[in-house]
C-alpha cells in the first residue's frame, strides 16, 4: 500500500504548520474551544493530502470462451480530493457531520494486458467527531479528536483498456471499455489534530481508514481501438462485453478548515 501525497495541498499544510508556530496567528478574544460547545454549527471545506489505497477487482468477458474471470489486486494512487460539509455539536466536544467529496485516483494494478484509467468517485457521508479532553501547546489551541463515518458512493467510473495478443501476421487487438460501476457503501474510522486559528475558525488534519461494505459492479461494452487486420476476428472482438467488480480499501488524509457560527 504505497504512500501517495496529494501535491496540491502540501503547500497549504506547510503554511498551517508555520503559522501555528509564529505570530501570524491572531490572539483569541475568548477562551480556546468555545466553538465546540453544544449547539454550535459550522461549515467545512477539505482538501486531500495523502492516501494509501488498495483495490481488489475481477474482470470477466461475457459469453465468450476466454477462461475464468481475471482476479486483480493493485494500488490506487490518490491525485486529488476535495469536499464540503456541515458540522453540528450535539454535546460539548461531540459533533455530527455530513459532507460530499470528490476523489480522483490513478490505478496501478500491475497487469500487462489489462489497465485501468483514472478513477473518479463521489462520496456522501454521515459521521461523528469527538474532541478529546486534551489541550496541547502552551496556548491550548491544539486538540486531538476521534472520528467515524458511513459513506455512500453512487458510482465508480473509469476506462478499462485490454490488449489481446495474437500471433503474426495478426496485430494485437486493443479494446477500450468505459466502466460505470454500481453504488456501494463504506465505513471509516480514524482521528486527527485540530488547531483553533481564530475564535470562529479551526483547522484540522484528519485521517480515515475506510472499508467497502460491498462491491461496485457493472457491465461495459468495449470498442476496438487497434485492429488485428483480420475482418472476421475484428468483428468478433468489437463490442465485446465485460463484467467487472471493484472493492477498494485503505486510508486517506485531509486538511480542512471549519468556520463555526
Amino acid at each position: 500500500m504505497p504512500f501517495s501525497p496529494f501535491p496540491a495541498t502540501c503547500a497549504l499544510l506547510g503554511a498551517l504548520l508555520f503559522s501555528s508556530c509564529s505570530s501570524v496567528v491572531p490572539e483569541l478574544e475568548n477562551e480556546p474551544w468555545r466553538l465546540t460547545r453544544q449547539g454550535s454549527l459550522g461549515v467545512t471545506g477539505t482538501l486531500g493530502i495523502a492516501s494509501g489505497y488498495e483495490v481488489d477487482s475481477t474482470v470477466g468477458i461475457v459469453d465468450a470462451n476466454f477462461g475464468e474471470p481475471s482476479s486483480i489486486h493493485g494500488d490506487l494512487i490518490g491525485t486529488f480530493g476535495a469536499g464540503l460539509g456541515a458540522e453540528y455539536f450535539v454535546f460539548d466536544d461531540l459533533s455530527l457531520f455530513a459532507g460530499a467529496e470528490l476523489r480522483m485516483f490513478e490505478p496501478d494494478i500491475g497487469e500487462e494486458l489489462i489497465t485501468f484509467g483514472d478513477i473518479t468517485t463521489y462520496e456522501y457521508s454521515l459521521g461523528t467527531r469527538y474532541f478529546l479532553p486534551v489541550r496541547l501547546l502552551e496556548s491550548g489551541r491544539l486538540r486531538p479528536f476521534l472520528q467515524g463515518k458511513v459513506a455512500w458512493i453512487p458510482t465508480v467510473e473509469f476506462d478499462m483498456t485490454t490488449r489481446l495478443p495474437f500471433d503474426e501476421p495478426l496485430q494485437d487487438a486493443v479494446l477500450v471499455a468505459p466502466f460505470s460501476g454500481s453504488s456501494y457503501w463504506s465505513v471509516g474510522a480514524g482521528g486527527g489534530l485540530a488547531y483553533q486559528v481564530t475564535d470562529d475558525l479551526y483547522a484540522h488534519l484528519s485521517i480515515f481508514y475506510e472499508w467497502a461494505r460491498d462491491k461496485s459492479a457493472g457491465r461495459s461494452t468495449s470498442a476496438l481501438t487497434q485492429l488485428t487486420t483480420n475482418d472476421f476476428v475484428d468483428n468478433i472482438l468489437d463490442g465485446l462485453q465485460y463484467d467487472t467488480t471493484m472493492e477498494p480499501e485503505g486510508w486517506i488524509a485531509f486538511l480542512g478548515f471549519s468556520y463555526v457560527f
